[in-house]
Protein backbone atom coordinates (compact mmCIF):
# COMPACT_ATOMS: atom_id res chain seq x y z
CA UNK A 1 0.00 0.00 0.00
CA UNK A 2 1.32 3.44 -1.02
CA UNK A 3 1.85 5.87 2.03
CA UNK A 4 -0.28 9.56 1.83
CA UNK A 5 0.44 12.86 2.79
CA UNK A 6 -0.05 13.80 6.37
CA UNK A 7 -3.60 15.04 6.76
CA UNK A 8 -4.25 18.16 9.25
CA UNK A 9 -7.08 18.27 11.11
CA UNK A 10 -7.63 21.35 13.64
CA UNK A 11 -8.65 20.94 17.38
CA UNK A 12 -12.82 20.40 17.58
CA UNK A 13 -13.08 20.07 13.89
CA UNK A 14 -15.69 17.22 13.50
CA UNK A 15 -16.64 17.57 9.60
CA UNK A 16 -15.57 14.68 7.09
CA UNK A 17 -11.90 14.66 5.96
CA UNK A 18 -11.69 12.94 2.25
CA UNK A 19 -9.08 9.94 2.05
CA UNK A 20 -9.22 8.83 -2.05
CA UNK A 21 -6.29 7.35 -3.59
CA UNK A 22 -5.94 5.04 -6.99
CA UNK A 23 -6.82 1.34 -6.29
CA UNK A 24 -3.96 -0.88 -6.17
CA UNK A 25 -2.94 -3.55 -8.76
CA UNK A 26 -2.06 -7.10 -8.16
CA UNK A 27 0.87 -8.47 -8.84
CA UNK A 28 3.61 -10.65 -9.25
CA UNK A 29 6.64 -9.72 -6.70
CA UNK A 30 10.41 -10.28 -7.64
CA UNK A 31 9.42 -10.11 -11.39
CA UNK A 32 10.43 -8.08 -13.89
CA UNK A 33 8.05 -6.74 -15.97
CA UNK A 34 5.39 -6.94 -13.01
CA UNK A 35 2.45 -9.48 -14.18
CA UNK A 36 -0.97 -7.94 -12.73
CA UNK A 37 -3.96 -9.92 -12.89
CA UNK A 38 -6.63 -6.79 -11.77
CA UNK A 39 -7.56 -4.04 -9.12
CA UNK A 40 -7.84 -4.07 -5.59
CA UNK A 41 -11.48 -2.28 -4.57
CA UNK A 42 -11.99 -2.96 -0.88
CA UNK A 43 -10.24 -1.89 1.91
CA UNK A 44 -9.48 -1.39 5.50
CA UNK A 45 -9.18 1.59 7.78
CA UNK A 46 -7.66 1.46 11.40
CA UNK A 47 -8.29 4.97 12.44
CA UNK A 48 -7.63 6.93 15.48
CA UNK A 49 -10.13 5.97 18.75
CA UNK A 50 -13.54 7.55 18.73
CA UNK A 51 -13.27 8.24 15.06
CA UNK A 52 -16.00 7.11 12.31
CA UNK A 53 -15.82 5.82 8.86
CA UNK A 54 -19.40 4.29 7.40
CA UNK A 55 -21.34 4.63 11.02
CA UNK A 56 -18.23 2.68 12.83
CA UNK A 57 -16.74 4.20 15.39
CA UNK A 58 -13.15 2.97 15.63
CA UNK A 59 -11.93 1.67 18.97
CA UNK A 60 -8.27 2.21 17.63
CA UNK A 61 -7.45 -1.36 17.04
CA UNK A 62 -10.69 -2.86 14.93
CA UNK A 63 -10.50 -2.53 10.93
CA UNK A 64 -13.59 -0.72 9.59
CA UNK A 65 -13.97 -1.67 6.04
CA UNK A 66 -14.21 1.08 3.25
CA UNK A 67 -12.98 1.72 -0.41
CA UNK A 68 -10.30 3.44 -2.09
CA UNK A 69 -12.44 6.98 -1.55
CA UNK A 70 -14.14 7.49 1.84
CA UNK A 71 -14.94 10.17 4.26
CA UNK A 72 -13.82 10.02 7.92
CA UNK A 73 -15.28 11.79 10.91
CA UNK A 74 -12.70 12.45 13.21
CA UNK A 75 -13.58 13.31 16.80
CA UNK A 76 -12.62 16.78 18.92
CA UNK A 77 -9.03 15.93 20.12
CA UNK A 78 -7.99 12.76 19.65
CA UNK A 79 -5.50 11.61 16.89
CA UNK A 80 -2.66 14.19 17.24
CA UNK A 81 0.97 12.28 16.08
CA UNK A 82 -0.87 9.36 14.72
CA UNK A 83 -1.63 7.28 11.64
CA UNK A 84 -4.72 6.63 9.67
CA UNK A 85 -3.79 2.78 8.14
CA UNK A 86 -5.24 1.43 5.41
CA UNK A 87 -4.39 -2.51 3.89
CA UNK A 88 -6.38 -4.39 1.06
CA UNK A 89 -8.88 -6.45 2.27
CA UNK A 90 -8.99 -9.92 2.49
CA UNK A 91 -12.02 -11.67 1.20
CA UNK A 92 -10.90 -15.44 1.66
CA UNK A 93 -12.49 -15.44 4.83
CA UNK A 94 -13.22 -13.49 8.13
CA UNK A 95 -10.37 -12.51 10.45
CA UNK A 96 -7.61 -13.49 8.02
CA UNK A 97 -4.64 -11.38 7.29
CA UNK A 98 -3.50 -10.44 3.64
CA UNK A 99 -0.05 -10.17 4.21
CA UNK A 100 0.28 -6.41 2.76
CA UNK A 101 2.24 -3.62 5.05
CA UNK A 102 -0.56 -1.32 5.47
CA UNK A 103 -0.26 2.19 4.12
CA UNK A 104 -0.27 5.00 6.42
CA UNK A 105 -1.37 8.44 6.56
CA UNK A 106 -0.12 10.64 9.34
CA UNK A 107 -2.25 12.69 11.48
CA UNK A 108 -1.14 16.07 12.77
CA UNK A 109 -3.98 17.91 15.08
CA UNK A 110 -1.69 21.19 15.92
CA UNK A 111 -2.02 22.14 19.82
CA UNK A 112 -2.01 25.19 21.57
CA UNK A 113 1.46 26.55 21.72
CA UNK A 114 3.21 29.35 24.02
CA UNK A 115 6.23 31.31 22.94
CA UNK A 116 8.51 34.52 23.70
CA UNK A 117 11.36 35.63 22.63
CA UNK A 118 12.55 37.35 26.12
CA UNK A 119 15.22 35.26 27.67
CA UNK A 120 14.09 36.78 31.16
CA UNK A 121 11.67 39.59 32.18
CA UNK A 122 13.97 42.30 33.54
CA UNK A 123 13.31 46.08 32.20
CA UNK A 124 10.40 46.52 29.50
CA UNK A 125 7.70 44.98 28.32
CA UNK A 126 8.10 40.97 26.78
CA UNK A 127 4.90 39.56 24.36
CA UNK A 128 4.38 35.85 25.04
CA UNK A 129 2.10 34.44 22.10
CA UNK A 130 -0.47 31.62 21.40
CA UNK A 131 -0.72 29.64 18.67
CA UNK A 132 -3.06 27.02 17.31
CA UNK A 133 -5.99 27.84 19.93
CA UNK A 134 -9.50 26.76 18.56
CA UNK A 135 -12.11 29.78 17.79
CA UNK A 136 -14.42 29.81 20.52
CA UNK A 137 -11.49 28.98 23.20
CA UNK A 138 -11.56 30.29 26.74
CA UNK A 139 -8.10 31.23 27.79
CA UNK A 140 -7.26 31.77 31.80
CA UNK A 141 -3.51 33.37 31.99
CA UNK A 142 -1.76 33.73 35.45
CA UNK A 143 2.29 34.30 36.07
CA UNK A 144 4.22 34.03 38.98
CA UNK A 145 4.08 36.98 41.90
CA UNK A 146 7.45 38.82 40.41
CA UNK A 147 5.88 38.87 37.03
CA UNK A 148 2.67 41.73 35.92
CA UNK A 149 0.37 41.27 33.03
CA UNK A 150 0.76 44.14 30.68
CA UNK A 151 -2.75 45.32 29.21
CA UNK A 152 -5.60 42.64 29.16
CA UNK A 153 -4.07 39.29 27.84
CA UNK A 154 -6.26 37.87 24.89
CA UNK A 155 -6.58 34.66 22.86
CA UNK A 156 -3.59 35.06 21.34
CA UNK A 157 -1.24 36.15 23.77
CA UNK A 158 -0.38 38.53 26.66
CA UNK A 159 2.24 41.15 27.36
CA UNK A 160 4.05 41.06 30.82
CA UNK A 161 6.53 43.43 32.67
CA UNK A 162 8.66 42.56 35.65
CA UNK A 163 6.54 43.36 39.46
CA UNK A 164 8.26 45.86 41.22
CA UNK A 165 11.93 44.34 42.37
CA UNK A 166 11.28 40.70 42.31
CA UNK A 167 14.07 38.53 41.30
CA UNK A 168 14.42 34.50 40.82
CA UNK A 169 12.68 32.26 38.64
CA UNK A 170 9.15 33.07 37.27
CA UNK A 171 6.32 31.73 35.31
CA UNK A 172 3.67 32.82 32.48
CA UNK A 173 0.90 30.39 32.34
CA UNK A 174 -2.48 30.03 30.11
CA UNK A 175 -5.14 27.46 30.58
CA UNK A 176 -7.22 26.79 27.33
CA UNK A 177 -10.49 25.56 27.36
CA UNK A 178 -11.92 23.93 24.23
CA UNK A 179 -15.24 25.06 22.95
CA UNK A 180 -15.72 21.36 21.96
CA UNK A 181 -14.67 19.42 25.12
CA UNK A 182 -14.11 20.11 28.59
CA UNK A 183 -10.35 19.32 28.22
CA UNK A 184 -8.04 22.36 29.70
CA UNK A 185 -4.78 22.51 27.97
CA UNK A 186 -2.26 24.25 30.12
CA UNK A 187 0.73 25.81 28.46
CA UNK A 188 3.74 27.02 30.86
CA UNK A 189 6.66 29.05 30.50
CA UNK A 190 9.41 29.09 33.38
CA UNK A 191 11.87 32.14 33.22
CA UNK A 192 13.96 33.89 34.97
CA UNK A 193 13.04 37.30 36.34
CA UNK A 194 15.30 39.91 36.96
CA UNK A 195 19.05 39.80 37.97
CA UNK A 196 19.85 35.78 38.77
CA UNK A 197 22.07 34.96 42.04
CA UNK A 198 25.74 35.72 40.41
CA UNK A 199 28.16 32.43 39.83
CA UNK A 200 31.09 31.92 41.74
CA UNK A 201 34.05 30.07 40.36
CA UNK A 202 36.77 29.75 42.88
CA UNK A 203 39.67 27.82 41.48
CA UNK A 204 41.60 25.40 44.82
CA UNK A 205 43.72 22.53 45.13
CA UNK A 206 43.14 21.38 48.80
CA UNK A 207 43.88 23.11 51.18
CA UNK A 208 46.42 25.61 49.28
CA UNK A 209 44.24 28.90 49.37
CA UNK A 210 47.40 30.96 47.29
CA UNK A 211 46.28 32.98 44.24
CA UNK A 212 42.58 31.55 44.47
CA UNK A 213 40.68 32.95 41.48
CA UNK A 214 36.77 34.30 42.32
CA UNK A 215 35.22 35.44 39.26
CA UNK A 216 31.15 36.55 38.24
CA UNK A 217 29.65 36.31 34.80
CA UNK A 218 26.71 37.64 35.07
CA UNK A 219 27.05 39.56 31.88
CA UNK A 220 23.79 41.57 32.64
CA UNK A 221 25.27 43.79 35.37
CA UNK A 222 26.63 47.01 34.89
CA UNK A 223 27.81 47.49 38.52
CA UNK A 224 29.75 45.06 40.12
CA UNK A 225 30.73 45.30 43.73
CA UNK A 226 32.91 42.44 45.56
CA UNK A 227 32.96 42.35 49.41
CA UNK A 228 35.60 41.11 51.79
CA UNK A 229 34.09 40.30 55.19
CA UNK A 230 31.85 42.70 55.25
CA UNK A 231 34.18 45.20 53.61
CA UNK A 232 34.68 46.87 50.22
CA UNK A 233 36.82 45.34 47.75
CA UNK A 234 36.93 45.78 44.31
CA UNK A 235 34.31 47.33 41.50
CA UNK A 236 35.74 44.47 38.82
CA UNK A 237 33.64 42.00 37.24
CA UNK A 238 36.73 39.50 38.18
CA UNK A 239 38.78 39.72 41.19
CA UNK A 240 42.49 37.60 42.15
CA UNK A 241 43.13 37.40 45.17
CA UNK A 242 44.63 35.47 48.14
CA UNK A 243 41.70 33.71 50.21
CA UNK A 244 42.19 33.47 54.28
CA UNK A 245 40.43 30.84 56.52
CA UNK A 246 37.04 31.80 56.82
CA UNK A 247 36.87 34.38 54.34
CA UNK A 248 33.14 35.85 53.41
CA UNK A 249 32.96 36.81 49.67
CA UNK A 250 29.86 38.88 48.67
CA UNK A 251 29.02 40.40 45.29
CA UNK A 252 26.35 42.82 44.39
CA UNK A 253 25.49 43.00 40.98
CA UNK A 254 22.94 45.79 39.79
CA UNK A 255 21.79 47.40 36.62
CA UNK A 256 18.87 50.21 36.17
CA UNK A 257 16.71 48.17 35.49
CA UNK A 258 16.58 45.00 37.65
CA UNK A 259 18.24 46.12 40.94
CA UNK A 260 20.44 44.48 42.66
CA UNK A 261 21.32 40.93 43.48
CA UNK A 262 23.42 39.20 45.99
CA UNK A 263 25.64 36.52 45.90
CA UNK A 264 28.03 34.98 48.38
CA UNK A 265 30.86 32.36 48.80
CA UNK A 266 32.72 31.36 52.00
CA UNK A 267 36.02 29.94 52.54
CA UNK A 268 35.75 26.53 54.88
CA UNK A 269 38.68 25.25 57.16
CA UNK A 270 40.24 22.46 55.97
CA UNK A 271 40.21 20.86 59.31
CA UNK A 272 36.99 21.74 60.48
CA UNK A 273 33.83 23.51 59.49
CA UNK A 274 30.11 22.91 60.29
CA UNK A 275 26.81 22.14 58.05
CA UNK A 276 23.62 24.08 58.90
CA UNK A 277 20.23 22.07 58.24
CA UNK A 278 18.36 23.39 56.80
CA UNK A 279 19.00 26.49 55.12
CA UNK A 280 16.74 28.21 54.25
CA UNK A 281 15.49 28.05 57.33
CA UNK A 282 12.49 29.49 59.66
CA UNK A 283 12.51 28.90 63.12
CA UNK A 284 15.48 26.90 63.99
CA UNK A 285 18.68 25.37 62.35
CA UNK A 286 20.96 22.81 63.04
CA UNK A 287 24.64 23.26 63.63
CA UNK A 288 26.77 20.35 63.44
CA UNK A 289 30.52 20.07 63.11
CA UNK A 290 31.76 18.13 60.10
CA UNK A 291 34.94 16.73 61.96
CA UNK A 292 33.18 15.91 65.01
CA UNK A 293 34.79 18.38 67.57
CA UNK A 294 32.09 20.04 70.18
CA UNK A 295 30.42 23.32 69.80
CA UNK A 296 31.27 25.93 72.48
CA UNK A 297 29.59 28.68 70.73
CA UNK A 298 27.09 30.50 68.29
CA UNK A 299 27.13 33.56 67.06
CA UNK A 300 24.53 34.96 64.36
CA UNK A 301 25.05 38.82 63.02
CA UNK A 302 23.13 40.62 59.81
CA UNK A 303 24.83 41.91 56.96
CA UNK A 304 26.15 44.81 58.38
CA UNK A 305 27.77 42.95 61.02
CA UNK A 306 25.41 43.49 64.24
CA UNK A 307 25.61 40.81 66.33
CA UNK A 308 21.56 39.46 66.78
CA UNK A 309 22.13 36.34 68.83
CA UNK A 310 24.67 35.10 70.93
CA UNK A 311 24.37 31.59 72.24
CA UNK A 312 26.93 29.45 74.63
CA UNK A 313 26.93 25.88 75.04
CA UNK A 314 28.86 23.11 77.40
CA UNK A 315 30.80 21.93 74.39
CA UNK A 316 30.29 18.64 74.83
CA UNK A 317 27.94 17.79 71.60
CA UNK A 318 28.70 18.32 68.33
CA UNK A 319 25.28 19.28 66.97
CA UNK A 320 22.92 22.04 68.27
CA UNK A 321 19.53 23.63 67.36
CA UNK A 322 19.71 27.44 66.79
CA UNK A 323 15.91 29.08 67.69
CA UNK A 324 15.88 31.94 64.48
CA UNK A 325 12.03 32.96 66.12
CA UNK A 326 13.23 36.16 67.33
CA UNK A 327 15.09 37.15 63.88
CA UNK A 328 13.60 38.79 61.13
CA UNK A 329 13.39 37.35 57.86
CA UNK A 330 17.04 37.50 55.56
CA UNK A 331 20.07 37.05 55.62
CA UNK A 332 22.48 36.28 58.16
CA UNK A 333 26.38 35.54 59.32
CA UNK A 334 26.12 32.69 61.53
CA UNK A 335 29.58 31.87 63.38
CA UNK A 336 30.28 28.51 65.22
CA UNK A 337 32.92 28.08 67.40
CA UNK A 338 35.24 24.73 68.68
CA UNK A 339 37.01 26.49 71.09
CA UNK A 340 39.90 26.87 68.90
CA UNK A 341 38.32 28.01 65.91
CA UNK A 342 35.70 30.12 64.71
CA UNK A 343 34.20 29.23 61.07
CA UNK A 344 31.35 31.15 59.09
CA UNK A 345 28.32 30.52 57.00
CA UNK A 346 26.04 32.17 55.51
CA UNK A 347 22.04 31.87 56.77
CA UNK A 348 18.72 32.72 55.14
CA UNK A 349 15.95 32.73 57.64
CA UNK A 350 12.63 33.17 55.70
Amino acid sequence: MPNQATINVPLCQTSNITVSFSNVQWGTNFESPTLCFGSITTYEYQLPSGWVLNGVTSTGSNWIAGSSGVSITPDATTGDGGVILIRPTNSCASGLQNGQVPGQIPISRPQPNLTTTASNICGGTYAFTLQNVPSGSSVVWSSSSNIAFSGTPTNSGASVTRNSTGNGSGYVQADITLPCSSTVITKRIDIPVGLATPFFSVAMTGCDLEGQGISNNFQQAVTYNWYVNGNFYSHLRKIFTTVNDGDIYELTVSNSDCGVSDGYWEHEYCDYSFSLSPNPATSVVTVETTDGSAISEVRISDKGGNLKKQTKYSGKNKKEQVSLASLPAGVYTIQAFNGKKWVSKQLVKQ
